[in-house]
């Protein structure tokens, strides 16, 4: 069973959320699509005078078999009137699921830090998924497993995500 993450999961995501209410504030979307990919999606926030202001960037990349590898985000900033990095997740594919690896960007040395978060996504029948959780540990310079997630709700997204690929 081979669960990917497509170009076509994250145009369902957009055409669920192009308009999203949260807490009182409107959150709107618009991505950037070329050759069927979404190459990049902009979040805006409309303010109490129906004005919107950015708020996030998403930039997504895409292997040879049309699968997300990676995602970076970026927040405007206002004051330099440009987008800063944020973070970046990448995306690595086994025959039972995939994992998610995060990583930090540190203003410092303006590169990404070290990978200090993952997830293990595995597909363990048909109505249960598990997602694995690490931290990284630097003094056993290793990943420390932090837990366990079983639910039916991401088998139900896994089969959806399958069903894109």
């Amino acid at each position: 069973m081979n669960t990917i993450i497509t170009a076509a999961t994250l145009f369902t995501m957009f055409f669920n959320s192009a308009k999203t209410t949260i807490a009182g504030s409107d959150y709107y979307y618009n991505a950037d699509i070329h050759d069927n990919q979404v190459c990049m999606l902009d979040v805006y926030q409309q303010d109490d005078f129906k004005m919107l202001s950015r708020k996030m960037e998403y930039r997504f990349t895409y292997d040879d078999q049309n699968r997300l590898v990676s995602k970076e985000a970026y927040k405007w900033n206002p004051l330099m009137m440009e987008w800063s990095h944020y973070y970046r997740m990448n995306f690595s594919y086994t025959d039972d699921g995939y994992a998610i690896e995060v990583s930090d960007w540190n203003y410092m040395t303006k590169t990404y830090d070290a990978v200090k978060e993952k997830s293990v996504y595995h597909i363990e029948g048909d109505d249960i998924a598990s997602v694995s959780n690490y931290k990284w540990n630097s003094r056993h310079n290793d990943f420390v497993f932090t837990g366990t997630i079983k639910n039916q709700d991401s088998a139900l997204l896994a089969k959806i995500l399958q069903m894109q690929g």
